[in-house]
């Protein structure tokens, strides 16, 4: 997601990414009645006007290893789920001592990607889903995505990640503003913030909102980013459900 060389400001807006996370690897969501988080989050995402929309989700769950077969049902029916016309072969290798495995198919719109890996008694299965076509709206696929989790009985976590981009450096008052509006929408309360060398985050709850993590104990499921790129000279600006797990 990063455009040409990462600056300062950039390696610690990953790091800080990557924290979160490791943190997030350790928690899985809690779910309660309420509104589709998701798709409030991106319907308010949405009245920012960017200049561009990319969604991406992330699934994250385990499987017992007394339980494997369960990783093959998954992948089969996720990719059928999208429409997949073909299944790469599994590429297999060890890094560092882990045995992991990685698939990977791409119908045209939409790239998926699973990598397992052994840990201990179970596995740990990470499905990055991305889209080239802005017409599709990623949102929508979450309801079928834990139908098929829940069907195999896994703890898991689904994540929705939007990005988009306005030309330029915001000023403070305009990021206060992007944030303002996205909490506004969403009906959510401030958590925590950060902002240093051009980096904006900030976690929040909503009650609305039928999904949420633990951070420190606190409960959080939206979280808000922005960070200028004076390579692009563009404004990325970042929101996710609950969580965001990519770098910024």
């Amino acid at each position: 997601m990063l455009n040409g060389r990462m600056d300062g400001n950039m390696k610690k807006a990953l790091k800080i990414a990557l924290g979160i996370f490791l943190i997030v690897l350790t928690v899985f969501y809690f779910r309660f009645g309420g509104k589709n988080s998701q798709a409030e989050a991106s319907v308010a995402f949405k009245e920012l006007e960017t200049d561009d929309i990319y969604e991406e989700l992330y699934v994250f769950a385990t499987v017992s290893k007394d339980d494997e077969e369960k990783i093959e049902t998954v992948w089969n029916d996720i990719i059928t789920n999208f429409n997949m016309k073909s299944n790469n072969p599994i590429v297999s290798f060890d890094k560092d001592g882990v045995k992991q495995e990685e698939r990977q198919t791409d119908n045209g719109k939409v790239f998926v990607d699973m990598t397992n890996t052994v840990h201990k008694d179970n596995y740990s299965i990470y499905v990055n889903i991305n889209t080239s076509d802005n017409s599709l709206e990623l949102q929508n696929s979450i309801t079928d995505l834990e139908k098929i989790l829940n069907a195999q009985n896994l703890k898991y976590e689904v994540t929705l990640s939007i990005k988009g981009t306005k030309l330029g450096k915001l000023n403070k008052d305009e990021i206060f503003n992007i944030k303002e509006l996205l909490m506004t929408k969403c009906n959510a309360n401030l958590v925590s913030e950060f902002d240093e060398d051009g980096i904006y985050s900030c976690t929040a709850f909503s009650k609305d909102m039928g999904r949420f993590v633990r951070i420190g104990g606190k409960k959080v499921n939206l979280n808000i980013a922005v960070r200028y790129s004076d390579t692009d000279d563009k404004t990325y600006i970042y929101l996710a459900t609950p969580v965001i797990r990519t770098e910024v």
